[in-house]
C-alpha cells in the first residue's frame, strides 16, 4: 500500500476502498501481500465473482476476475490464496473515526515492468 503519508501527519488514520476488479490474485511471496481463504466462487458469464476471506483484515473481500482465470489459476473453493491491490481511494478520518470525504488520495501500484 501506499509509502509515506499523504496527509503530512494531519490525520491520525484512513480507510481505504478497493473495487474488486482492482485485487490481483496469486501474488508472490517476495511481495506484500493479504493471505486469503477462498471461500465462493460464483460464475456470471465472462466474469467470475470470487469471495475470500482474509484474517488479517477479519474482511471479507470480493475479487472480480475473468472466468478463464478460473481454470488458468485452478481456482477452487477452500485454496489459500495471496491477493494485494492495483489500486485503492483512501479517505482520511477524524480523530472520531468519521471519514472526510473532501481528504481524498487515489493510490496506484507502481507499473511492472516484465522481461
Amino acid at each position: 500500500m501506499p509509502e509515506g503519508d499523504p496527509w503530512e501527519g494531519r490525520f491520525a488514520g484512513a480507510v481505504a476502498y478497493v473495487r474488486p476488479e482492482q485485487l490481483r490474485l496469486a501474488v508472490p511471496a517476495t511481495e506484500p501481500a493479504w493471505e486469503a481463504r477462498l471461500r465462493h466462487i460464483y460464475l456470471a458469464g465472462s466474469i467470475a465473482h470470487l469471495e475470500l476471506h482474509v484474517p488479517s483484515l477479519d474482511q471479507v473481500l470480493e475479487v472480480d476476475v475473468a472466468s478463464e482465470d478460473l481454470s488458468r489459476l485452478g481456482l477452487q473453493p477452500g485454496m489459500d490464496l495471496r491477493l494485494a491491490p492495483r489500486s485503492a481511494v483512501l479517505f482520511a478520518q477524524d480523530p472520531a473515526g468519521a471519514t472526510l470525504e473532501h481528504e481524498r488520495w487515489i493510490w496506484h501500484e507502481r507499473d511492472r515492468v516484465h522481461a
